[in-house]
């Protein structure tokens, strides 16, 4: 979903509120994160846009499985499927809302690799536990 992929800050895993998007609130998404989206228009994106993105992703995947570090590529690449990140997303619909997660650098990982992830992930803490998005993760978990 490009509403997940240009809903991001340069070196920020997100602001709390915006770890997940309210199931009733969906249909609104769209809007929302092109309102805040400092890079709108996908097609305009530069090698260095996408290596933000991609070091944002490094962080979300952290938090996701409930890491406060940045989790290193080797265990991105032997823990982190599209099938399990399903299932998690499937956990947290149960809860009425979704994980905001884009599945555009999860795709550029698995194609460049390695390379791709030392070249862009500069973070090496999600940030989670100076966000209000950790409260509310571990207390709806």
């Amino acid at each position: 979903m490009v509403e997940a992929l240009r809903d991001y800050q340069p070196g920020k895993y997100g602001n709390g509120a915006d770890c997940f998007a309210e199931i009733e609130n969906l249909g609104r998404y769209k809007n929302v994160s092109a309102t805040r989206a400092l890079n709108p228009h996908f097609k305009e994106y530069d090698i260095d846009i996408w290596k933000d993105i991609i070091d944002v992703f490094a962080m979300k995947v952290s938090c996701l499985y409930k890491l406060s570090d940045t989790m290193e590529y080797a265990q991105y690449f032997e823990e982190v499927t599209p099938g399990q990140i399903y299932v998690m997303e499937v956990q947290e619909a149960e809860r009425q809302r979704v994980f905001v997660l884009s599945a555009f650098p999860e795709f550029l990982l698995d194609y460049f690799g390695v390379k791709l992830w030392k070249t862009s992930v500069k973070h090496t803490r999600n940030q989670m536990s100076e966000l209000e998005c950790r409260k509310n993760w571990f207390q709806k978990s």
